[in-house]
């Protein structure tokens, strides 16, 4: 095995290590080996539309109810986590291997297809006819870890990102895997020639002005960020470790026209507690929340401004502003006088992620929409609630990441997922509202733009349509939804009937006809 593999593997199982918080997230019992949705109370994330499902089919010509937008041509992807073999003890819901969903739409039809991402390791369960590796809840064999394998599997199975005609499929420890759009099978691992070292981020970003990719990782046992950038036709330029104070663990990242913007809360990482038998993470209430604000031109340039104690898994973007006004000509570059980020703000830490389960869940479980507003000049910040609806899983018009918007949209999330969107309006503050009906869920809102019209000209941002995943509680079946994003009304202009189940995921994508060859 070569050094930088070995590395890279050890790094990933300190991070898993690390990321299992005996007192979150945790479910058990038995294998739903017959997936009667109704078994076993007590494992959430084995049961209803966490169960997984184990067939991968591709069917044409799904019925429509409604019509589909003649300005629809492309393929929505979605991953999230689908275990293939019963788990060695308990069952994270992060430990499930990635499955693919992809809904094709062009000419006002639609299609279907779903794949799991054979990694590596699924590929070794695949051949052994079970499960090899234990969970995030489980201890790690260290003979692996002391052997320089990751006791723990990559399961690829958090977002997936378009960049460069190459589609990658996404998980915060590990390397991306890369996937064919047409099909969704999986080519193998995405390595940039070796080049990027470390744990490649679920949420890059890419510049929609430049092209470029930016990229970052984590280490929860060293005190960096490495922070990546690649070319628009998906070549490594470089990457740059960031000296971060504390091991912190950061989920998302936003980027400006200029700059990178890192929420540094303070979620800790301190081996001591680990070697006590206790979670090695802990949230430190009394510790500010820092903004690592880096230089893209020149990395090494950081600046920390601090801001109240908060933790933010999910930001919708960032932009420059030099005069208060949130237009596009008021940016000024590197002599911006304020940066201002919009996201989902939880006062700390949350206990679950079981979005509002009144079982387990705190009040400080829920996220609600927040802006930070970062002045360059004097290092000093301010920040708001924009809503106090609880909301997460934000998404812009992609065209707008960096710049300055007006829009985004949002998943209604305080029953057992999503049960509707919210649309934040920056300019006037006056949101609205898709409200689903009773016994519907939904997952992440992917904003589509109308390539009919130029989707960054003035007054066009909202122009497209918002698509997400339902699935229908009582029928325990699964729809693809397509909503007006500029009228914003609950009624769907489609609903695309999918042939089986698609169980609740993470984050999708949108790739435009012409990138699927």
């Amino acid at each position: 095995m070569d050094t930088y593999r070995r590395d890279f593997l050890v790094r990933a199982t300190a991070f898993w290590t690390a990321l299992a918080h005996p007192h979150a997230w945790s479910v058990g019992g038995d294998w739903l080996e017959s997936m009667n949705l109704d078994e076993d109370p007590s494992s959430r994330f084995l049961r209803g539309n966490f169960a997984p499902i184990q067939d991968q089919i591709q069917v044409e010509g799904l019925s429509v109810v409604g019509e589909i937008p003649r300005g629809l041509d492309g393929m929505l992807v979605r991953n999230g986590p689908n275990p293939r073999f019963s788990p060695l003890g308990k069952y994270h819901w992060f430990d499930g291997d990635g499955m693919l969903h992809g809904v094709r739409i062009a000419d006002g039809k639609a299609s279907y297809q779903n794949r799991f991402i054979e990694t590596e390791g699924f590929r070794k369960e695949k051949k052994a006819g079970r499960a090899l590796y234990r969970g995030l809840l489980e201890v790690p064999d260290m003979a692996l870890v002391l052997a320089g394998k990751n006791p723990y599997k990559n399961p690829a199975n958090t977002s997936v990102v378009f960049h460069a005609n190459r589609l990658l499929a996404l998980w915060e420890a590990g390397e991306p895997y890369e996937i064919k759009p047409r099909d969704l099978s999986t080519v193998g691992i995405a390595s940039f020639d070796g080049k990027i070292k470390h744990p490649f981020t679920a949420h890059p970003k890419i510049d929609p002005k430049t092209g470029e990719m930016l990229t970052f990782g984590y280490i929860p046992n060293e005190a960096i960020l490495v922070f990546s950038q690649i070319d628009p036709s998906g070549n490594w330029v470089r990457s740059t470790r960031i000296p971060i104070g504390k091991p912190t663990m950061v989920h998302d990242f936003a980027i400006t026209q200029n700059y990178a913007i890192f929420p540094l809360c303070p979620l800790f990482f301190d081996v001591q507690r680990l070697l006590r038998g206790e979670s090695p993470w802990f949230f430190d209430q009394s510790k500010p929340t820092r903004f690592a604000v880096v230089q893209r031109e020149d990395p090494t340039q950081v600046q920390m401004i601090e801001t109240d104690p908060c933790f933010v898994f999910h930001l919708l973007n960032a932009f420059e502003v030099s005069d208060g006004s949130d237009d596009e000509s008021s940016s000024i570059g590197q002599g911006a006088k304020r940066i201002e980020i919009v996201g989902c703000r939880y006062d700390e830490f949350p206990g679950s992620l079981n979005f509002g389960d009144a079982d387990d869940a705190r009040a400080n479980d829920r996220a609600i929409p927040y802006r930070w507003v970062l002045d360059i000049a004097n290092g000093s910040s301010r920040g708001y609630a924009l809503d106090d609806q609880v909301a997460e899983f934000p998404r812009l018009n992609d065209s707008y990441i960096g710049r300055p918007h007006r829009y985004g949209y949002m998943g209604l999330g305080d029953e057992e997922f999503f049960h509707g969107f919210r649309k934040l309006d920056l300019k006037t503050n006056q949101h609205s509202e898709i409200a689903l009906e009773s016994g519907l869920q939904c997952g992440e809102g992917v904003f589509v733009p109308d390539l009919t019209v130029d989707g960054s000209q003035a007054g066009n941002e909202d122009r497209g349509w918002l698509l997400s995943h339902l699935y229908h509680v009582d029928t325990r079946q699964s729809s693809l939804g397509i909503w007006d994003a500029r009228s914003f009304d609950s009624n769907p202009v489609a609903m695309i009937q999918l042939p089986h189940r698609v169980p609740y995921g993470f984050h999708g994508v949108w790739i435009p006809g012409k990138g699927l060859g």
